[in-house]
């Protein structure tokens, strides 16, 4: 077993290069909600998880709509931020189009609030 890496040196490696590409796609920021919204507020959208702003769902269709809309706004590439609270989700894109992009087709899943927020 000497070939094989301490325990904690894959994780350390592992965690160096995600600090790695944190920092080329959100430089100067930590990876604090609050402080990635305030930053990069011009990719930033807010989506609610369910109509109305409603906090929980209380059946199976209402996960499923939970479900549907968590996949739709997240992204595997690692291109876009998702930041879940409990009525939605804070989804940070890359460029502004993009955002507006996913705005205009969602536009019933944002806050009525004239923030966004």
């Amino acid at each position: 077993m000497a070939d094989s890496p301490a325990v904690g040196e894959e994780e350390q490696a592992d965690c160096e290069a995600l600090t790695a590409l944190w920092e080329r796609r959100w430089p100067g920021t930590e990876p604090v909600g609050y402080e990635i919204s305030d930053r990069w507020r011009d990719v930033w959208a807010r989506f609610h998880s369910l109509p109305e702003s409603k906090r929980y769902p209380d059946d199976e269709r209402e996960y499923a709509i939970v479900l549907e809309r968590g996949v739709i706004v997240t992204d595997t590439g690692m291109r876009r931020l998702y930041h879940p609270y409990d009525r939605g989700a804070d989804v940070h894109l890359t460029t502004t189009e993009e955002r507006d992009r996913l705005k205009e087709r969602h536009a019933d899943w944002l806050s009525r609030h004239p923030g966004g927020w």
